[in-house]
């Protein structure tokens, strides 16, 4: 399965997400798209148009995640956001995405991703 990865730039996305994603099982059985992981010049629309599944890190605001949320909406791609314990994402997410997951750390956020990409549909 091809997942995107969404986040704001205000998140810590190499060593809260990527990072932990890198290291755990999901890597080794998903492709997975970080859009920062270099800096060449990447189409997001054109990968989440091409993609399984888009995962958005949603603990900060951030309008471009919400752009890409809005695509894979329209594209009819399944969405998961994530969200740290503390945080309070906008309720307005739920209007594409019907998916979400709560975590207190790293690893329970690789935890919980892994069971709903497991117990998912997609």
């Amino acid at each position: 399965m091809n997942i995107f990865i969404s986040h704001s730039r205000e998140f810590e996305y190499r060593t809260e997400l990527y990072e932990p994603i890198k290291k755990s099982d999901l890597f080794s059985l998903h492709t997975f798209i970080f859009p920062h992981e270099n800096n060449s010049f990447r189409s997001t629309k054109d990968e989440i148009r091409t993609c399984d599944v888009v995962i958005a890190e949603v603990s900060f605001p951030s309008t471009g995640v919400g752009i890409e949320l809005g695509w894979a909406n329209s594209f009819g791609k399944p969405t998961i956001c994530l969200h740290k314990k503390d945080s309070h994402p906008s309720s307005s997410l739920k209007a594409v995405s019907a998916e979400f997951i709560m975590y207190d750390n790293a690893s329970d956020m690789v935890k919980k991703l892994s069971e709903a990409l497991a117990n998912s549909n997609i």
